[in-house]
């Protein structure tokens, strides 16, 4: 059989991704909305009040109450993250009013159920004119309507193109969340990476674009708030410092997103994701009496005391999703049965899972530090208690411990200092990212109903729920649920470069996922090599969790039952027996990454030449030769420390993390919109008198700048700097959105050309 006939492979691959955003209000206390409404309630008046009636006696709370007074002042710079906006609702157009009304109806498809009963949180009345607050994924949505609404012909392909793409303007739990505009195919020998990083890059330009005409048409500039949306994988400091200091109820209503859209339930939704903030909660408190019960945490710990509620959910990162043409057909047209499905998709996520560590740090990442406080078992070990076993759990402790340990001074360096330590992706280790088996069920055995019968035993466990997804590192799309056949990947965090980092990682992933598959249809690779019990779980996917702490090594049982482990650690040079725990042995990280490089180059063999797959693996050795100049970490904490050579410890933790938020919200948001801007321009000069084409001339004259294309490249040439410094006026941003929904439009019928039928004879068919 051809290789080049396997699934996920050059002409057989489908991508699309999504994007969770970080978002932020800059204005003063008294002009936003979070500040407000935090003054507003109850529990305020009733702290001061309790303070007082209790005199000085608590430092800790006198401390509690001097942090909020002053982060209701006007806190950092006047930065409300996550916070909701202000607009008159007479500054709305009339299209726009109707999707409004439409958006707060109780069921979109059946109006005659009434409104939302939460109608009236989203209006308010201020010097006689009736208001709306709403968070800022709705904004984008509303943002995006309101230039629709002056195009010039209603069956306009422009109107009908933006029309559609309102629905990909959602929200996750906290943040909003995009969804691709369409869905990328296979054409040619390329692999998905540069199609997938160019949809990114639009969807990333339009998401400011409409953010910056929001400003400017819903007068948010005018009444004091300037919305902004970037790229931030983790909660900011101060609404974590929020969630230790207000009641769980309230930080749910403040921060949970109310579900406008995107959803024919929308508060329904709202209802779900608030009970997934709930159910996370309390599987967080779960993980502490594990930590307990494993004597990691004593009972009687003075550390900083755990909130009622955990920010995990606020945690953003890109999910790219992988699907196969062949598969899905063959479940389509019954010649691959679901069962069948299920077992090869198990394996392959299993073999998948071992190839991970090569994407954290390397492709993306989410830099922090921690002060001596928060280094602690109860605060830094997280969700950790439910996803490795035990002996893995000690042992990752014990290293991450000593390796906060390390005390050093810049000037004496035989001075004992403590610092507290830095990691290299705290989204991983700060959300349930991978739930662990339990002794009696895996989701991971390749029988149909695996997952709903281990989230019966979570939930029996107080872990999880049964109504929620069960978190995986790669998940699996079926046919019956998604509409296609492939796996999702949730490992990215934060790219450093939008396109330069996301292309070549889902390349990568691609490859590891077609040569996954071929292994388990060729037998290469069986279930019973990879054994389904929580150890053999825990084994492989701490190393990952190393990976994201920044820990150097990790241990595996030297006769692990895991055969696939087992190969792959005989290709490493630096194993060496645990010096305390005879049967083990530790392996250096970096040896195992490039023994998984070893594997990757020796395996491709012909898809090296068939699909270029050479070049993913070039960049990668490239990345881990260079880890400081290459890879996504090096590159990011350069930037956040504003140095090359100097360690993250010689930060203090708060001023590290402030200034990491600083960095995401100022440079790093205009280097990747300086990126997706460039990309839409060398498309846009490629293609200008075919975009042209589709329209009548009424549209040509309204959207376009010019007649002329020169002139109008040089046009767009012009206003990149203006773009990138937020000084675009009004009908700039209107035309450069449209023009952006032109672009969109194009790449979308190209993607939904008919293709080639494939063949039968493809290799997909599993061995049993």
């Amino acid at each position: 059989m051809r290789r080049e006939r396997l699934p996920f492979a050059p002409g057989d691959w489908t991508a699309g991704s999504e994007s969770e955003l970080q978002v932020a209000v800059i204005g003063e206390a008294t002009r936003v909305d979070l500040p407000e409404t935090i003054r507003a309630s109850a529990f305020i008046e009733d702290l001061r009040q309790r303070h007082r009636d209790r005199g000085h006696k608590s430092r800790r709370r006198t401390r509690s109450i001097e942090w909020l007074e002053g982060y209701l002042e006007g806190g950092r710079d006047g930065i409300w993250e996550n916070s909701w906006v202000r607009f008159r609702e007479a500054d709305l157009s009339a299209f726009t009013r109707r999707i409004v009304a439409n958006d707060l109806l109780a069921d979109q498809q059946d109006p005659g159920k009434g409104l939302r009963s939460d109608c009236a949180r989203f209006f308010f009345t201020q010097e006689g004119e009736r208001w709306m607050r709403v968070p800022i994924s709705y904004l984008l949505k509303l943002s995006l309507a309101e230039a629709i609404a002056p195009l010039p012909s209603q069956s306009s392909p422009l109107r009908e193109t933006a029309v559609r793409m309102l629905g990909h303007f959602l929200s996750d739990n906290t943040s909003p969340e995009t969804t691709s505009f369409y869905v990328c195919r296979a054409k040619g020998a390329e692999g998905p990476g540069q199609a997938v990083a160019t949809e990114l890059g639009q969807r990333y330009l339009l998401t400011q674009l409409l953010t910056m005409y929001s400003n400017l048409r819903l007068g948010l500039r005018r009444d004091g708030q300037r919305a902004i949306v970037y790229l931030a994988p983790s909660p900011p400091q101060r609404q974590q410092m929020l969630n230790r200091l207000i009641p769980d109820t309230l930080y749910r209503a403040l921060f949970i997103n109310p579900c406008l859209s995107g959803w024919q339930e929308g508060e329904a939704k709202y209802r779900y994701m608030w009970h997934c903030h709930e159910v996370l909660s309390r599987s967080r408190f779960q993980a502490l009496a594990r930590l307990r019960e494993s004597g990691l945490v004593a009972p009687t710990s003075r550390s900083i005391p755990l909130p009622l509620s955990t920010t995990s959910l606020g945690n953003n990162g890109c999910h790219v999703s992988l699907g196969s043409r062949q598969l899905t057909e063959a479940g389509q047209n019954g010649e691959m049965r679901p069962s069948d499905a299920k077992r090869m998709g198990d394996l392959t996520i299993k073999v998948t899972e071992h190839f991970l560590p090569l994407f954290v740090g390397l492709y993306s990442a989410a830099p922090q530090r921690f002060s001596t406080d928060e280094a602690t078992a109860e605060h830094r070990l997280g969700f950790l208690p439910h996803q490795l076993g035990e002996p893995h759990l000690r042992w990752f402790w014990e290293q991450w411990r000593a390796k906060a340990d390390r005390r050093w001074s810049p000037s004496w360096p035989r001075l004992q200092r403590r610092r507290g330590d830095w990691v290299v992706d705290s989204r991983l280790l700060d959300y349930p990212v991978c739930l662990l088996s339990t002794t009696g069920q895996s989701a991971l055995d390749g029988t149909l109903g695996n997952e709903e019968r281990l989230k019966e035993d979570l939930t029996s466990l107080g872990v999880f729920d049964t109504r929620m997804p069960l978190y995986l590192l790669y998940r699996l799309r079926t046919l019956e649920q998604h509409g296609f056949r492939g796996f999702e990947g949730r490992h990215y965090s934060l790219f450093e470069s939008l396109l330069g980092d996301s292309a070549p990682a889902v390349d990568l992933q691609a490859l590891i996922t077609a040569l996954a598959w071929q292994w388990g249809v060729s037998g290469k690779v069986t279930h019973q090599d990879i054994p389904d019990h929580p150890e053999i779980e825990s084994e492989r996917r701490q190393i990952v969790f190393v990976a994201a702490a920044g820990l150097s090594s990790f241990f595996v049982r030297e006769k692990s039952g895991n055969r696939f482990l087992q190969g792959i650690l005989q290709r490493c040079q630096e194993v060496r027996a645990h010096r305390k725990q005879p049967g083990y042995v530790e392996v250096s990280l970096r040896d195992y990454q490039s023994a998984l490089l070893s594997l990757l180059r020796e395996e491709a063999g012909e898809l090296t030449e068939i699909c270029g797959a050479a070049a993913p693996l070039d960049d990668l050795a490239d990345r881990m030769a260079a880890p400081a100049e290459r890879s996504a970490i090096g590159k990011l904490t350069r930037a956040i420390t504003g140095s090359s050579s100097e360690p993250p410890q010689r930060m203090e933790a708060e001023s590290f993390n402030h200034a990491a938020e600083a960095y995401y919200r100022g440079p790093l948001r205009q280097s990747h919109l300086r990126e997706a801007y460039r990309s839409f321009l060398t498309n846009w000069v490629r293609n200008d008198s075919s975009l042209r084409a589709r329209l009548t001339k009424a549209e040509t004259e309204e959207i376009f700048p010019f007649a002329c294309p020169a002139k109008t490249i040089a046009w767009l040439e012009d206003r990149c700097s203006a773009l990138l410094d937020e000084e675009l006026d009004e009908a700039s941003l209107l035309r450069l959105i449209w023009m952006v929904l032109l672009t969109v439009d194009q790449h979308r019928r190209e993607a939904e050309e008919p293709q080639p039928q494939t063949s039968p004879k493809y290799l997909y068919a599993p061995v049993h």
